[in-house]
C-alpha cells in the first residue's frame, strides 16, 4: 500500500501535466483554414468568357486554320473545360467588315493584325492566354 499511493499520485500528476499542456497549446491556435479576406472574383474575359481566355476574331478560312493550329501548340484547344480555366484559345468567325483578324483579351486589350500569320498573334496570344489580372 506504500508504494500504491505514490504510484497513483505520479500517474494522476502525469495525466494532468499532459492534459493541461494539451489544452494550453490547443488555447493558443486561433489558425482557420478559411481565408480571412475572400478571393476575388474572376473577372470577365472578352465575349463575356472567364478570364484568361484569348478571342481571335477572323474571316478567312485560312486565318481560322492558323488559329486552331496555335491552339493546338499551346494546349489551348477551345473545349469547356479550357474555358472555364481561363486557358482558351477560342476562333471566332465574324461577318463585319473586319480585315485580317482581331485579337482580344480582358475587357479592353485589342490587337488587329492582317492575318493569323503574323508572328505578333502568337506572341500576344502566349502573354495574355492564362492571365486573369487584366482589366
Amino acid at each position: 500500500m506504500r508504494r500504491l499511493l505514490p504510484t497513483l499520485a505520479a500517474f494522476a500528476l502525469v495525466i494532468v501535466g499532459v492534459g493541461g499542456g494539451l489544452l494550453l497549446l490547443t488555447s493558443r491556435d486561433h489558425g482557420s483554414l478559411e481565408p480571412s479576406t475572400p478571393a476575388p472574383a474572376a473577372a470577365a474575359g472578352p465575349a463575356g468568357l472567364p478570364a484568361g481566355n484569348v478571342v481571335v476574331e477572323f474571316t478567312s478560312g485560312a486565318d481560322r486554320r492558323t488559329i486552331d493550329d496555335l491552339a493546338a501548340e499551346l494546349g489551348a484547344v477551345d473545349s469547356p473545360a479550357t474555358r472555364s480555366a481561363g486557358q482558351a484559345l477560342v476562333s471566332k468567325k465574324v461577318t463585319t467588315e473586319l480585315e485580317g483578324v482581331r485579337a482580344l483579351a480582358g475587357a479592353s486589350t485589342v490587337l488587329s493584325l492582317p492575318a493569323a500569320t503574323d508572328p505578333q498573334l502568337a506572341a500576344f496570344v502566349r502573354e495574355h492566354l492564362g492571365r486573369t489580372d487584366e482589366p
